[in-house]
């Protein structure tokens, strides 16, 4: 049964004729004629009793009418509310991210964030698990890494924060303060680690890129965790410098090798599709890159295929 038919069928009985409903519709009569009595036709049974003058509804469809009119009234509510959800900014937004870019990036947008958006509610998964975005119905994960696997989802690219080495001075004035990388080698190290093993300590420098091999004797995958151990005196580790920046003034970290500095992973936000991306996901994601130029930890890009 085609809904043009019953539009037109409902059109003609709330104007009262053919030529008025024709109007509204922008439709010529005889298009409407020839709509409703196929739709007759499909039925079995009059719905209506035209004359040249005018048009009245027989029993069957005065019945039809009403049930099909509050129906289609339906159909145009959830139209709207969905054109709607398309352009405003409201919802559940959920959102999966790791513990260190929580911590350190995501609880210092939030009161920007609630202000602009309050009729966007968050639900975030604080996880060093790679969610199924679709599967498990997130609508955004933020994830670090040098290069995404799933080629079927978009990602954009927000920031490379930049590391730099530490320690507390309490170890420094224990152990001595390397002056080269070479002299790591003599130091307890802490560092970064996944299930393959510690990350490879790959800094700049002014005379070029020195890879280290840590032979760390703390390894983690959380960065706060390593920080803290850092500003305990447990020994020298990466440390990204922004969000260390307490710990410095406060004294527990003190800066070692100055000059040398690691590119860290990428950050990117990660969703399904870049067709009819979510307002709530948009506007998120815009200020998520606002807030990371603003406080210098790391550079935005655009949205780019993994």
């Amino acid at each position: 049964m085609e809904l043009d038919a019953i539009h037109a069928f409902v059109a003609v009985a709330r104007a009262g004729g053919f030529a008025a409903a024709g109007r509204q519709l922008r439709v010529p009569r005889s298009t409407l004629s020839r709509q409703i009595q196929r739709l007759e036709e499909e039925l079995g049974v009059r719905l209506m009793e035209r004359t040249t003058r005018s048009v009245r509804l027989t029993e069957a469809g005065e019945s039809y009418f009403h049930r099909c009119g509050h129906a289609l009234d339906l159909l145009d509510a959830a139209n709207h509310g969905a054109r709607a959800a398309g352009v405003q900014p409201k919802g559940t937004l959920r959102v999966s991210a790791p513990i260190d870019v929580a911590r350190d990036v995501l609880a210092g947008m939030l009161p920007d964030f609630r202000r602009r958006y309050p009729d966007i509610e968050l639900a975030f998964e604080i996880s060093q698990r790679q969610v199924d975005l679709v599967a498990e119905g997130f609508d955004l994960a933020l994830r670090g890494g040098e290069r995404l696997r799933d080629s079927s989802l978009v990602a954009r690219k927000l920031a490379t924060p930049v590391f730099g080495l530490f320690a507390s001075p309490a170890y420094l004035a224990a152990r001595g303060v390397p002056e080269t990388p070479a002299d790591l080698a003599r130091h307890d190290l802490i560092a970064f680690a996944t299930p393959a093993g510690p990350i490879p300590w790959r800094l700049v420098g002014p005379d070029g890129e020195v890879e280290i091999a840590p032979r760390a004797w703390l390894r983690a995958n959380e960065l706060g965790l390593l920080r803290a151990a850092i500003a305990g005196g447990l020994g020298i580790g990466l440390a990204e410098p922004l969000t260390s920046s307490l710990h410095v003034r406060e004294g527990s970290l003190h800066p070692v090798l100055a000059e040398y500095s690691m590119h860290g992973g990428t950050l990117y936000a990660v969703y399904p599709s870049a067709r009819r991306v979510p307002p709530k996901v948009r506007v998120f994601v815009d200020l998520l890159a606002e807030h990371l130029r603003a406080s210098g930890w790391g550079h935005s890009g655009k949205p780019r295929e993994p």
